[in-house]
This record gives structure tokens, C-alpha cells and sequence, in this order.
């Protein structure tokens, strides 16, 4: 009797898996059934601060002057500069070494190179799966200079991307970057 419980209850598994398969996919289905999102609480996290990312890859940069690690400098004056074309997307993303959880950035931008459309994304594996973490931020001259924060949920991530959409101008470009994060506690 146990055992063909046990064969039922596992064609039944077999039965929603591969239906669930066929539609949207396993994880969609698992995610739909026990309601994980992917988010994290933030009583996993350690104290929150700006985390400096170990390295930088950009989809381009323009003149020897301005690559991707100015946007990780500490300094606004000289930002990454992409392509000067105006073909979009232009994106530029930052590695924290590790993952963390992650609940902020704050860039600032040339006015000249505003106003821009963009992401902020974040994966665990550059090279696969990007999930919007903020999506169609316009960022506009009225901003200047200065930094401009985005806030999201807390998400736990290892790389965070700039993902711009569309801009008037010909640069993928940024300033400088500040991620906001902390250790992953759990």
C-alpha cells in the first residue's frame, strides 16, 4: 500500500513537472506553487554600505581616456565613455566579488550625456540570466552632476548592470557609480 502511494504521488510529480515544463518552465511553476519570488528578507543581510566593485566590464568604450573603470574611480570628472554611435542598448556592468545582497545605486551623469533610459539589473551569472531590478529610469539634466539614488528591494546578487535603453546621446556613459550593499548572511 505505502509503496503505491509513494508511485502515485511521484507520477503525480512527474505529471506537473512536465506539463509545468512544456508552458512556463519548472522554476516558474515552483515559484508560482511556493510563492519564492527570489527576493530576500533583509534579516539576512549585514549592515548596508557602499560596496566598491572589484572590476568593471563594459558592451564598449570609446577613446583610451575613458573606460569602464572610470566609472569606479571615485572621481565624476572622467566617466566611461561607450561608442560614439546611437545605437542602443549600451550597458556597463560592476562585479562585487561575491554575492551579496544588494537594495541601491546612485550614479551620476554628464548633463550632456542625459537625458538616458536605463535598467539596473542584477545576475549571479553575467554570462545567462539578467533580472530587472529597476526598469525604464529616466534619467534626466535635472540631476546635473550629482549622484541620483534608485532604491529596490533587496535582491541577492554578485553583479549589477547598467542596462541604458535610450539616450540623445551618442555615449554609453557613467559618471561614476555607488552600489549600496552587505553581506549575505544566510
Amino acid at each position: 500500500m505505502e509503496k503505491k502511494i509513494l508511485a502515485v504521488l511521484f507520477m503525480c510529480f512527474l505529471l506537473v513537472f512536465f506539463m509545468s515544463s512544456a508552458s512556463a518552465g519548472f522554476w516558474d511553476f515552483f515559484k508560482k506553487i511556493f510563492g519564492f519570488d527570489g527576493k530576500i528578507s533583509i534579516d539576512d543581510c549585514g549592515e548596508f554600505s557602499y560596496t566598491a566593485p572589484v572590476a568593471v566590464t563594459a558592451s564598449s568604450s570609446t577613446l583610451p581616456g575613458y573606460p569602464p573603470e572610470n566609472a569606479i574611480d571615485g572621481k565624476t570628472g572622467m566617466p566611461w565613455l561607450g561608442i560614439n554611435d546611437n545605437k542602443y542598448p549600451k550597458w556597463i556592468y560592476f562585479d562585487l566579488g561575491e554575492e551579496k545582497c544588494v537594495n541601491e545605486v546612485s550614479i551620476a551623469m554628464f548633463p550632456t550625456h542625459t537625458p538616458l533610459k536605463m535598467d539596473i539589473q542584477t545576475s549571479n551569472n553575467p554570462e545567462e540570466i539578467w533580472e530587472n531590478v529597476v526598469s525604464d529610469w529616466d534619467y534626466d539634466t535635472e540631476h546635473q552632476s550629482n549622484f541620483h539614488k534608485q532604491a529596490f528591494d533587496v535582491v541577492k546578487a554578485r553583479y549589477v548592470r547598467v542596462y541604458q535603453t535610450e539616450g540623445t546621446s551618442p555615449f554609453g556613459s557613467i559618471g561614476e557609480i555607488r552600489i549600496t550593499a552587505a553581506d549575505y548572511l544566510s
